[in-house]
Protein backbone atom coordinates (compact mmCIF):
# COMPACT_ATOMS: atom_id res chain seq x y z
CA UNK A 1 0.00 0.00 0.00
CA UNK A 2 1.47 3.46 -0.98
CA UNK A 3 0.22 6.35 0.88
CA UNK A 4 0.88 10.16 -0.60
CA UNK A 5 0.71 12.03 2.84
CA UNK A 6 0.09 15.48 2.10
CA UNK A 7 -1.62 17.01 5.10
CA UNK A 8 -3.37 15.90 8.23
CA UNK A 9 -5.95 14.09 6.67
CA UNK A 10 -4.09 11.57 4.39
CA UNK A 11 -1.48 11.33 7.41
CA UNK A 12 -4.07 10.05 9.92
CA UNK A 13 -5.53 7.43 6.76
CA UNK A 14 -2.03 6.81 6.75
CA UNK A 15 -1.69 6.18 10.40
CA UNK A 16 -5.05 4.11 10.40
CA UNK A 17 -3.24 2.14 7.72
CA UNK A 18 -0.29 0.67 9.76
CA UNK A 19 -2.79 -0.28 12.27
CA UNK A 20 -4.15 -2.93 9.45
CA UNK A 21 -0.87 -3.76 7.36
CA UNK A 22 3.22 -3.46 8.15
CA UNK A 23 3.13 -3.16 4.14
CA UNK A 24 2.57 0.55 4.43
CA UNK A 25 4.82 2.78 2.39
CA UNK A 26 4.68 6.61 2.68
CA UNK A 27 5.38 9.28 0.21
CA UNK A 28 5.99 12.05 2.51
CA UNK A 29 5.56 15.45 1.28
CA UNK A 30 6.11 17.12 4.95
CA UNK A 31 8.70 20.05 5.13
CA UNK A 32 10.58 21.96 7.75
CA UNK A 33 7.35 24.36 7.17
CA UNK A 34 5.11 21.83 7.16
CA UNK A 35 2.83 20.76 4.20
CA UNK A 36 2.90 23.43 1.88
CA UNK A 37 3.06 21.28 -2.03
CA UNK A 38 2.39 18.24 -3.38
CA UNK A 39 5.83 16.62 -4.54
CA UNK A 40 6.06 15.74 -8.49
CA UNK A 41 4.95 12.39 -9.25
CA UNK A 42 8.64 11.51 -10.66
CA UNK A 43 9.78 12.05 -7.13
CA UNK A 44 7.88 9.65 -5.54
CA UNK A 45 9.04 6.30 -4.59
CA UNK A 46 6.69 3.82 -5.06
CA UNK A 47 6.27 0.35 -4.04
CA UNK A 48 6.62 -2.00 -6.58
CA UNK A 49 4.14 -4.56 -5.69
CA UNK A 50 1.70 -2.16 -3.86
CA UNK A 51 -1.85 -3.37 -4.53
CA UNK A 52 -2.80 0.67 -4.26
CA UNK A 53 -2.29 3.93 -3.69
CA UNK A 54 -3.91 6.49 -1.53
CA UNK A 55 -3.91 9.67 -1.82
CA UNK A 56 -6.46 12.85 -0.23
CA UNK A 57 -7.19 15.34 -3.11
CA UNK A 58 -7.82 17.83 -1.13
CA UNK A 59 -5.80 18.98 2.41
CA UNK A 60 -8.24 21.34 3.76
CA UNK A 61 -6.35 21.95 6.87
CA UNK A 62 -3.13 22.41 5.37
CA UNK A 63 -4.48 23.81 2.15
CA UNK A 64 -2.76 21.62 -0.21
CA UNK A 65 -5.04 20.29 -3.30
CA UNK A 66 -4.12 18.03 -6.27
CA UNK A 67 -5.06 19.50 -9.44
CA UNK A 68 -4.60 16.22 -11.14
CA UNK A 69 -5.10 12.48 -10.88
CA UNK A 70 -1.63 10.40 -10.16
CA UNK A 71 -0.81 8.14 -12.92
CA UNK A 72 -0.55 4.88 -11.35
CA UNK A 73 -0.83 1.41 -12.71
CA UNK A 74 -2.21 0.34 -9.45
CA UNK A 75 -5.40 0.44 -7.99
CA UNK A 76 -5.94 4.12 -5.97
CA UNK A 77 -8.42 5.44 -3.50
CA UNK A 78 -8.71 9.33 -3.11
CA UNK A 79 -10.50 11.40 -0.48
CA UNK A 80 -12.51 13.88 -2.20
CA UNK A 81 -15.31 14.57 0.29
CA UNK A 82 -14.08 18.34 0.29
CA UNK A 83 -13.87 18.80 -3.40
CA UNK A 84 -17.17 17.35 -4.09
Amino acid sequence: MDYVVTGTWSQKAAEEAKKFSKNVNIINAKTSNGYTTIPPQSEWKLSEKAEYLYYCANETIDGVEFTWVPDVQVLFFFSFYSVL
